[in-house]
Formats: structure tokens, C-alpha cells, sequence
């Protein structure tokens, strides 16, 4: 699991610029700008996984910079990656490492999504940037599948957290081995213009195959 990251520093040191430039043209103006905002390393937006064939799939939201993207391991290994697909209806961007991630595994996606009752586990980034305390995996059962607006949608009822998006939900297959079910959407709420409760929602595993495959969501193949 890794880390996306849009890296925007260059965006910014550009509008600084810019600034500078707009202020020098007023006479009575300061000549210097001073940056008073905390944020000087741009943090963790969301999460990925590595899949066979050096791939990392994310969701499609967590992409605001396709050209500025970056993925940061847990051992605190940094590399420039590329958007090669992005499938905004499902919500399920593909990305291509510039440089191997080492030490991190590749995931297997489940032949099928899980059966309601079936334990996953949902895991992601927290997005505070700090690795040692920001890791995350939780707990739940599936709930099943809904269709929402052309993509296929995995509900469970493991919480979720800001930054998870984009992160895997996993299952132990009959043999007790880790297959990926989905990649972590949203969560979801129940009870109209009044929620009353809540269900985590994920892309789901036909929907995680048909963007590899590159295929057009029903919805946009006519």
C-alpha cells in the first residue's frame, strides 16, 4: 500500500512568482512576499496498491494533478509515477511507477466480490503525513453491491477515514490468502435528507477489471 501524493510545490512556487510580479509592477507596494502558510510539504491526498505487471490503482477522485503525481511507501521511499488510465465513472485510476517500489508486495484481485457476510478489511492513509502513527486497517462484513450512476458499488460496514480513498479492501480467499474486492469510494448515507447511519463503499472488483481492461462504462458506450 502507498501513499498518493499531488505534489503541487512547482504550482505554487509559480503563483509566488506570479505574485511577486504583480506586486512589483504597484510602487508603493512591499517588495517581499513572506509565505506564512504551515503547509510546506503537500500532503498525502489518498491511497493506492500495487497490483501484478508494476501497476498501482487509486481512485479516480484522489487524482487532482495528473501530471504532479507521487507515491511515497511506508519505508519512506518517494517516486515520480504517471496516469496511464483514469476511469472517473467507476472511480478507478491506474498509475505506472517511474521507478520499482521496494518492499512493496503486489496485491491479488479476488475472482469475485465477496459474498454479504464475508469479513474484509479496509486499509489506507490517514493523510496526516506522519507514517508511523498514520497507517490504518479496520474491521468489518459486506454488505453486498449497488449500482450508482454506471459503476458497480461494494458496500461493507469497516469505517473509513479521510485519505483512505483509493486504498484496498481485502478478504482472505477460501485458501486464507489476501485478495483485494475493491478499492475504497466513500461512504455512503442512509436516510434521506436526514442521514441516519452510514456504510463505507468501495469500486468493486468487476469494476477494478473492466478499467484495466480499458473497457467504456455502460452509461458512455454508446
Amino acid at each position: 500500500v502507498v501513499a498518493i501524493v499531488n505534489d503541487d510545490r512547482t504550482t505554487r512556487e509559480e503563483e509566488a512568482k506570479a505574485v511577486m510580479r504583480d506586486v512589483g509592477a504597484e510602487p508603493h507596494a512591499p517588495k517581499t512576499v513572506i509565505d506564512v502558510s504551515l503547509r510546506k510539504e503537500p500532503m498525502p491526498h489518498g491511497t493506492g496498491f500495487l497490483i501484478q505487471g508494476g501497476t498501482v490503482v487509486t481512485a479516480a477522485h484522489v487524482i487532482l494533478s495528473p501530471e504532479q503525481i507521487k507515491l511515497t511507501t511506508r519505508a519512506g521511499q518517494t517516486v515520480e509515477a504517471d496516469l496511464i488510465h483514469i476511469d472517473e465513472v467507476r472511480d478507478v485510476a491506474l498509475l505506472r511507477p517511474r521507478t520499482a517500489l521496494d518492499g512493496v508486495p503486489a496485491l491479488r484481485l479476488a475472482q469475485a466480490s465477496p459474498a454479504p457476510g464475508r469479513k474484509v478489511w479496509a486499509l489506507g492513509h490517514t493523510g496526516a503525513g506522519l507514517w508511523a502513527l498514520s497507517w490504518g486497517i479496520s474491521e468489518g462484513i459486506a454488505s453486498g453491491s449497488v449500482e450508482l450512476l454506471g459503476g458497480r458499488l461494494l458496500l461493507f460496514d469497516a469505517p473509513v477515514y479521510p485519505g483512505f480513498s483509493g486504498g484496498p479492501v481485502i478478504t482472505l480467499d477460501d485458501d486464507g490468502r489476501p485478495a483485494v474486492v475493491g478499492v475504497n469510494h466513500a461512504i455512503l448515507f442512509t436516510g434521506g435528507m436526514t442521514p441516519v447511519a452510514s456504510i463505507s463503499s468501495a469500486s468493486s472488483v468487476p469494476d477494478i477489471e473492466d478499467a484495466l481492461a480499458r473497457r467504456p462504462p455502460s452509461n458512455e458506450a454508446a
